[in-house]
Order: structure tokens, then C-alpha cells, then sequence
């Protein structure tokens, strides 16, 4: 099963392997952390630590406003699907 730790812990891994300091409120896209190239390489990175594909509709400027909401819509997709 997949839960909240677990997005966590990809979400903060992929930060932790590129040297890139976040914290919950950080605003990737409007802050500019991440561009459009490395989001994709972002949401392959958390789907194969996590073992399972995002829910495309997750992945919406709105969920990227924090990195806090972003782990709390995938852990929602992934708890609607259970």
C-alpha cells in the first residue's frame, strides 16, 4: 500500500540526490526549482520509488503550489484507488 510516508520519502529523496534544498511550502514551479523538463523527470523518479504510476490528474499547476499539497493529492489518488 501506498501512504503518505511513502510519497514523502521519494518526494524528498529526488531533492536530496539532485542537492536541492525544499522544504513542504516550497513552491517548485513558481519558484522555479523545477522546469518543465525536470518535472517529468520528477514524476518518473517518485513512480519508481513509489512502484506505482501518478494518477495524471494529479499532476496540475495547482498541486505543484506546494510540495506538501503535491504528496497530499498523489497519497489521495492513491487512497481513491485502493
Amino acid at each position: 500500500m501506498i501512504d503518505k510516508s511513502n510519497v514523502e520519502s521519494a518526494v524528498y529523496g529526488f531533492f536530496l540526490e539532485k542537492n536541492v534544498t525544499v522544504a513542504p511550502d516550497s513552491a517548485v514551479l513558481r519558484d522555479g526549482i523545477l522546469d518543465s523538463m525536470q518535472i517529468l523527470e520528477f514524476l518518473m523518479f517518485i513512480e519508481g520509488q513509489i512502484g506505482s504510476e501518478i494518477d495524471p490528474g494529479v499532476v496540475t499547476v495547482a498541486n505543484f503550489d506546494t510540495l506538501e499539497k503535491f504528496i497530499d493529492a498523489v497519497t489521495e489518488s492513491f487512497d481513491v484507488r485502493a
